[in-house]
């Protein structure tokens, strides 16, 4: 399992960013072609790691079959410590950080069932001449 994040997902990501919200978050939108996630857009919506049951529920109706993640610029810790809720089972988390002169550092997870639901580590598959 792996994760592609398009030119148009890496520039609003870069955007936010660049908010002085202190720390942005939302979802990501796309599709999974066999078992690459596939990234194309970032939409921001509530602080924290993932947005409130009812606001996911929304989002659903209004993008439906589109919402493959999450994003957040908080800090990656919590997230291990934050059990996922039932709908983010199958979705992909981004962890971002802006970095010097506005470099983002990525790190990808999935939520998953083993004995008991976890995070995995998804790879970002790099697009020729994009840096993610």
């Amino acid at each position: 399992m792996d994760a592609l994040l398009a030119p148009e997902a890496r520039q609003a990501l870069e955007a936010l960013a660049l908010s002085r919200s202190p720390a942005p978050a939302g979802i990501l939108l796309g599709h999974k072609r066999g078992s690459r996630f596939i990234i194309e857009s970032a939409l921001p919506t509530t602080p924290g790691y993932y947005p409130p049951q009812r606001t996911y529920l929304r989002l659903s109706a209004i993008f439906p079959d589109r919402i493959i993640g999450f994003f957040s610029f908080s800090a990656e810790g919590g997230l291990v410590k934050l059990p996922p809720p039932p709908f983010a089972v199958g979705k992909i988390f981004l962890c971002l950080k802006a970095g010097p002169k506005g470099r983002l550092s990525l790190r990808a997870h999935s939520a998953d069932y083993g004995r008991r639901l976890v995070l995995r580590p998804v790879p970002i598959v790099k697009i020729k001449g994009h840096m993610p």
